[in-house]
């Protein structure tokens, strides 16, 4: 029997729908979110998360017994007080939602709760399921006697025809169907597999064949009469087609996954397809009909979300239009209300918020061809990487013509094929967009490596890189030993700019072993999640939300921007701008935080003026200037320019090509000195907006290696009394381009960042020209007039006050 992991069931069991074997294209047509009250942030949903837990502590069971007139003298069966009725079920369900946000059972109230909860023996299919989900999330060894217990009774209660009903009394199972208790007791029996409980192929195989055959064969959805005899609930609703595809994703991923790492494997059939087309077309949050299961239809989709790797439905980005619609909903008291009931209603809003930070680990590229021979392939990579990290991670499918900033939000980029991959020139220039944001790309060849794939390949390397030149991947680079080391296989190929990994080319098909979820093959798994690693800086718990990249400024901002200053990008005989979005990046942030318009020159060093206020000269160990470039540069700084010599990367080649350039141009006998920690450069002092950078934060390489260090080291010639040349071995245009990657020796993006700015404001300092026309005296009977807004220290304004 197929072993299933923690994870994976996670996302199978609790989620609505799995990637199915072939994914239709998604609508081309840019997502359309709801417009936020307020800014998306970590903080407003770490806060609701935190009303709500205290919210559902409050909502304790009734501990004691019940009188009959709570069940409105009904029987089991009939009574319809939900509330009453399936009161260990909500409580279950209330505890998997604490569970999963990061409250300890062991905490003596919710220990009372979560024992009272097993105590319980109702013959509800909702109640048991749950109980089941809220065990998964606790330590397997010591629940899963507590686990057996429920999936015997699941087992039981499975109709003959694949489906469950609300109840079952230990007798014949019952005929009284119905979509919602059906996805409940699969949910149940997929925790069961968990707890290693066997269960029977052809079980998985009745309820496969049940959920095909109610599914309704036109439309491709299901209501929650589907399975029913009567014509009653007959309508297609949202939640119930969810949890059609929620079913389908299990049995499918059961019957029909490790077969599938063969691209030649019989496909299943196309209910699951055609039931996530369902949702892609008709999914809303503002159907009056679906009002009712609302907060579950929205945890629901999140779970569809991740396993299918849909980003958007019906053209919503159901991420940001959901996330915002929980926090826009929460009450004061922290629940959320419906017709559930608020315990209900609120717990299944925390399951939603739980996952909100899940970062977007890898996301899979979709172009017109043979891109998703293996359907679950990310999918599988991610609940193996969530798993061992011990934090959930999310996928996503994308075709490249996305914005950027969409792009970026996923470390790393998959494009798994076996024919040709025949890409446009738009698509390759928004790989190659993607790749200067600090993208890295991973290709896997499926099967053989043909000659028209290889070509293919090379075409994209260069296209998306400067040099564009594939090298065997050396066995000792650090991205071997990041978590799993994998010294030898897979054979792997790259392309680096001196700086970092740009595209990465497995030679064996890694994925493969992706999708038949082949855990003794961890080099597999491991060569994924080492890159990774890599690409975030070995941070293991990340945040959706952690990032430097800044989108560009939305209009009409970027037109309200000051004339700032020209900054000269030198080139030179080697690679002189190894990452071109450093100053992109650079751009942004002097107009977002300085409301600075700047203006960036890239040029030959004959071409340098005075009219540049900063000059970067960037190396990453091949760097070479001539005499004439010397004098150039020299005449330049006699001027009043001022030269940054940035060792991009930090690596020990850039930095002594760094020390180099700098003694050819201050002379060789010439020393440098440190810059001391009162320079403005450091303090920002008299700098309007100026940074404080007495401390500052460097990257976990240099401290590694340095130990707790947070002062600026910059190497600095000086020129009657005022620095012209300032060297940084450690790395400035990484930190500029927002990258977070490891193996780079240097500062963290917003040091670097700040220190750049900080630069850029005393030489406009310096430039700036002071207004000798005296001012006229103010009349003696009238007060004076106040000064002009940026004319105050607390203007935006990006020219520095002068220095005295």
């Amino acid at each position: 029997m197929m072993r299933i992991s923690r994870q994976m069931l996670f996302v199978v069991i609790t989620t609505l729908a799995l990637l199915p074997a072939v994914v239709r294209a998604q609508s081309d047509s840019v997502a359309t979110p709801l417009t936020p009250r307020e800014p998306l942030t970590l903080d407003r949903i770490d806060a609701a998360i935190t009303r709500a837990v205290k919210a559902i502590k409050k909502q304790e069971p009734h501990y004691a017994l019940r009188a009959d007139s709570d069940f409105d003298n009904s029987r089991w069966g009939k009574t319809r007080n939900w509330r009453v009725l399936h009161e260990a079920g909500n409580h279950a369900l209330a505890l998997w939602a604490l569970f999963e946000s990061g409250e300890s059972y062991q905490q003596p109230e919710l220990m009372r709760r979560l024992y009272w909860v097993l105590a319980d023996d109702r013959p509800f299919t909702f109640d048991r399921a749950m109980r089941m989900k809220m065990l998964e999330r606790l330590r397997p060894d010591q629940w899963r006697t507590w686990l057996r217990r429920d999936a015997i009774w699941l087992q039981g209660a499975i109709s003959p025809a694949g489906g469950f009903g609300a109840s079952w009394f230990g007798r014949k199972p019952s005929e009284n169907l119905d979509a919602a208790n059906s996805a409940y007791g699969s949910l149940g029996l997929a925790a069961a597999a968990f707890a290693d409980v066997p269960l029977k192929e052809q079980d998985w195989q009745r309820i496969d064949n049940f959920w095909r055959k109610t599914q309704d064969p036109k439309i491709g959805g299901w209501s929650l009469g589907s399975a029913g005899k009567s014509e009653n609930n007959k309508r297609i609703s949202g939640p119930m087609t969810a949890a059609g595809a929620l079913v389908l994703s299990i049995t499918e991923r059961y019957l029909y996954g490790p077969k599938l790492a063969s691209n030649n494997a019989p496909r299943p059939p196309d209910n699951l397809q055609r039931a996530l087309d369902w949702l892609n077309s008709n999914f809303t949050l503002d159907d009056p009909a679906e009002q009712d299961d609302f907060y579950f239809y929205m945890w629901t989709i999140q779970r569809v979300g991740h396993t299918s790797g849909y980003r958007t439905f019906n053209n919503i980005d159901w991420y940001e239009a959901v996330t915002n619609r929980l926090l826009e909903t929460q009450q004061e008291d922290g629940t959320w209300k419906g017709s559930k009931g608020p315990l209900v209603e609120t717990a299944f809003s925390l399951l939603y918020l739980a996952r909100a930070h899940a970062p977007i680990a890898i996301a899979k590229l979709q172009f017109d061809g043979r891109w998703n021979n293996r359907p679950h392939d990310a999918l599988n990579f991610v609940e193996w990487a969530a798993d061992e990290l011990e934090s959930p991670m999310e996928w996503q499918i994308v075709r490249a013509d996305l914005p950027t900033e969409q792009l970026r939000q996923a470390p790393l980029l998959y494009i798994s094929s076996d024919r040709e991959i025949k890409l446009s020139a738009a698509e390759l220039a928004g790989l190659r967009r993607y790749v200067q944001a600090g993208g890295l790309i991973v290709i896997n060849p499926e099967g053989v490596m043909t000659p028209p794939l290889r070509r293919s390949i090379d075409t994209i390397v260069e296209a998306v890189s400067e040099p564009a030149q594939l090298v065997d991947l050396p066995l000792d680079h650090d991205v071997r030993q990041m978590y799993v080391p994998w010294p030898s296989r897979p054979n792997t190929m790259y392309v680096t700019n001196g700086i970092r990994p740009q595209v990465v080319v497995f030679q064996e098909d890694v994925g493969a072993m992706l999708q038949s979820n082949d855990r003794t093959h961890p080099w597999a798994f491991g060569s994924l999640v080492d890159l990774y690693l890599y690409a975030v800086g070995r941070t293991t718990h990340r945040s959706r939300f952690s990032t430097d990249y800044l989108p560009p400024l939305p209009q009409p901002e970027d037109k309200n921007l000051q004339d700032g200053a020209r900054v000269a990008i030198l080139q030179h005989d080697g690679l002189s701008d190894p990452e071109p979005d450093a100053w992109t990046q650079l751009r942004r942030y002097m107009a977002k935080t300085h409301r600075m318009k700047l203006a960036i020159d890239k040029l030959p060093i004959d071409q340098l003026s005075e009219e540049h206020a900063l000059a970067m000269l960037v190396c990453t160990g091949d760097a070479a200037i001539d005499d004439p470039q010397v004098q150039t540069i020299r005449k330049y700084l006699d001027a009043g320019g001022l030269l940054w010599i940035d060792a991009a990367g930090g690596s020990r080649e850039a930095a002594q090509n760094a020390d180099q350039l700098f003694r050819q141009l201050a002379g060789e006998s010439a020393r440098g000195t440190w810059l001391t920690s009162d320079s403005p450069l450091i303090t920002g002092a008299k700098l309007v907006g100026g940074h404080d950078l007495r401390s500052v934060d460097y990257r976990q390489l240099v401290m590694q290696r340095y130990g707790p260090t947070h002062n600026v080291r910059l190497l600095c010639h000086m020129t009657k009394d005022r620095p012209t040349i300032l060297l940084s071995t450690e790395d400035i245009t990484a930190g500029l381009t927002g990258l977070d990657h490891w193996g780079i020796y240097g500062y963290e993006p917003q040091a670097a960042r700040a220190l750049i700015a900080n630069t850029l404001l005393q030489q406009l300092n310096r430039t700036k020209k002071p207004d000798k026309t005296p001012a006229k005296p103010a009349p003696a009977d009238k007060p004076k007039a106040p000064k002009n807004a940026e004319d105050t220290q607390e203007s935006a304004a990006p020219v520095a006050a002068s220095l005295s």
